[in-house]
C-alpha cells in the first residue's frame, strides 16, 4: 500500500465516522432528545478542552466555565432520556 492510498483510506474512514456522528445527532434531534446546534457546542467544548493548552488563566477559566455548562446540558439530556424511556407499570 502506498502512502497516498493509505491517506485515502484514512480520509474515507474519517468521513464515514463524521457522517455517522451527524446522522446520529440528526436522528436524536428528530426524536426530540436534543438539538443539533447544542450537540455541536458540546463537541466544540470537548475539542477545546482536549486539544488546546492555553497558558492564559482567563482562557482556562472560560474553558472550565464552558465545561460546567456542557456538563449541565448532558445531565439534562440524560434525565430527558431516562424519563422518556421509563416503562410504565
Amino acid at each position: 500500500m502506498t502512502s497516498a492510498s493509505a491517506g485515502l483510506g484514512y480520509r474515507r474512514a474519517f468521513l464515514a465516522r463524521a457522517w455517522t456522528t451527524r446522522a446520529w445527532a440528526a436522528t436524536l434531534e428528530r426524536r426530540g432528545y436534543l438539538l443539533v446546534g447544542e450537540w455541536a457546542l458540546q463537541r466544540s467544548t470537548r475539542n477545546i478542552l482536549t486539544h488546546e493548552y492555553p497558558d492564559d488563566p482567563v482562557r482556562q477559566a472560560l474553558a472550565l466555565t464552558a465545561a460546567q455548562q456542557a456538563a449541565r446540558q448532558l445531565v439534562q439530556w440524560l434525565q430527558q432520556i431516562q424519563k422518556r424511556t421509563k416503562t410504565q407499570p
